[in-house]
């Protein structure tokens, strides 16, 4: 049963851990593993001493370092670019605690400027990609801000680096300057393996969203000869036969429009009269539906007597007031449930409805007070990417619990397929006038439509007697 709480912010529902201004400082917490590289410097004497080096030799500590990572930037970032810049920077954080700790063990001067280049790599790795995810989390309005609070970071670890190196050096010798880096990474790397890199969909990057292109068509039966229309659940008959966890209350309004379509009636469904089927009957993919992704909204093209939905993706709250529609008003949120740097889930929350409104066209009801909330789970199949699940949960007050239901729809393989023209109000024989409805004959008379059935009110014509 919906309790209709009061509207929360999306990014407040979140949490904490998944706020953009949070993984901002995650990314950056990340970087310093390179950036408080400046630490070595101060060590140059004690290496010096370590190893009994001239003092020339000492100059390669850094250029072992310094040319392998900014050799390697580039091509590392188009690996990111591929295959995603989650997991390339994981795998910097990774690679970097290793070097790190091996550099600190070296046994021979050798064996560190070897260390040092594999340190230049896991350095490469982290900064090839942490300036891609800071851009991937805001809209191209906010971006300046967070690089500028991002490079701010990278600069407070430059300025960090040698206070540190002086104590550490003191304190414990030349490898603390390797080593204290090592839990720094390896809490960046908990926090980015706690909390998903997730947004409201403001990436502008087009690889990061699941390939929805191309026509859709509902699944509308996973079984053959089920009887009536089709349904929420695919599996099972319509009306009654659907077995709906109905409230006595509903289920006396599902018995009541079932016996109004036995006598020529349709009870008060409005699929005949054009008016709209609203949700959830729009996400069965009765016509081809297409699917158009932006960072701001995705639309659904429904292509049937709702023409159109719009899924807003730009962490907007709940509005104040919600204008009641047939489709409601949709809040969604893109997540990246593998950590692989992409998206595979849209999750949606629907509100704000008008009505009546069914889950077939055998009259199975939603509550009339229109308080239905939906909740999607939108992603493709894992193995067959031309199958996109929805699994639906209605939540609504003529229900006695939540009521869970999948819903597939086919990708078409013709990559130019035919779209045919839908309009309900074309040869629709049904008339409405005031609260009855009529059947229109083939040669274009009026007629009833159930025994018994009142004539229109004519008091406005003027008869016509012949």
């Amino acid at each position: 049963m919906p309790s209709n709480p009061e509207p929360e912010s999306s990014n407040a529902s979140i949490g904490l851990l998944h706020s953009k201004g949070w993984q901002v400082a995650m990314i950056g917490l990340g970087t310093a593993t390179a950036q408080l590289d400046t630490s070595v410097n101060i060590a140059f004497p004690a290496i010096t001493r370590g190893f009994d080096l001239a003092i020339p030799d000492i100059q390669w500590v850094v250029i072992c370092y310094v040319l392998t990572y900014a050799s390697l930037l580039l091509a590392l970032g188009r690996i990111g670019d591929t295959v995603g810049h989650a997991v390339v920077y994981r795998i910097g954080l990774i690679w970097s605690a290793v070097a790190l700790l091996l550099v600190g063990y070296a046994p021979s001067y050798g064996a560190m400027l070897f260390f040092r280049c594999l340190q230049g790599v896991g350095a490469a790795l982290v900064l090839s990609c942490g300036v891609a995810l800071v851009t991937s989390l805001y809209r191209e309005e906010q971006r300046g801000r967070a690089l500028g609070i991002y490079t701010m970071m990278m600069a407070l670890g430059l300025m960090l680096g040698p206070l540190l190196g002086g104590a550490l050096t003191a304190a414990w010798d030349w490898p603390a300057v390797f080593w204290f880096r090592i839990p720094i990474a390896m809490a960046a790397l908990l926090v980015a393996a706690l909390v998903p890199i997730m947004t409201t969909a403001m990436a502008a990057d087009e690889a990061k969203y699941p390939d929805l292109r191309g026509q859709w068509n509902g699944v509308l039966r996973t079984r053959p000869g089920l009887p009536g229309q089709p349904s929420f659940d695919p599996g099972k008959p319509w009306g009654k036969g659907q077995e709906a966890p109905l409230t006595p209350e509903y289920q006396a309004v599902l018995e009541s429009n079932i016996k109004s379509q036995a006598q020529g009636g349709v009870g008060d469904w409005l699929g005949a009269s054009c008016l709209g089927m609203g949700m959830p009957l729009i996400a069965y993919g009765f016509e081809p539906m297409e699917f158009i992704v932006t960072p701001e909204t995705t639309y659904v093209l429904i292509n049937w007597i709702e023409h159109n939905r719009r899924i807003y993706t730009d962490g907007r709250d709940w509005p104040a007031e919600i204008e009641p529609t047939m489709t409601g008003y949709s809040i969604g949120r893109w997540i990246d449930e593998d950590n692989d740097g992409r998206y595979d889930v849209l999750e949606v929350e629907t509100r704000g409805f008008k009505g009546p409104r069914h889950y077939d066209a055998g009259g199975l009801p939603l509550h009339h007070d229109n308080q239905s909330i939906f909740k999607e789970r939108i992603f493709l199949d894992k193995n067959d990417k031309n199958i996109l699940h929805n699994e639906i949960t209605v939540i609504d007050h003529a229900l006695t619990r939540p009521w869970t239901m999948t819903r597939d729809l086919r990708r078409n393989p013709n990559s130019r397929p035919a779209w045919r023209e839908f309009n309900c109000q074309e040869n629709n024989p049904y008339v409405t006038v005031g609260k009855e409805m009529y059947f229109l004959s083939a040669d274009g008379l009026l007629m009833p439509m159930r025994k018994g059935q009142p004539a229109p009110d004519l008091r406005h014509f003027q008869e016509t007697r012949k």
